[in-house]
């Protein structure tokens, strides 16, 4: 996998966390 794929995806994972915290 490509670093920009893998930034992409801990990206989206914190994104996603942080709507779960709300």
């Amino acid at each position: 996998m490509c670093p920009l794929v893998r930034g992409n995806v801990l990206f989206v994972t914190m994104m996603i966390r942080i709507r779960l915290i709300r």
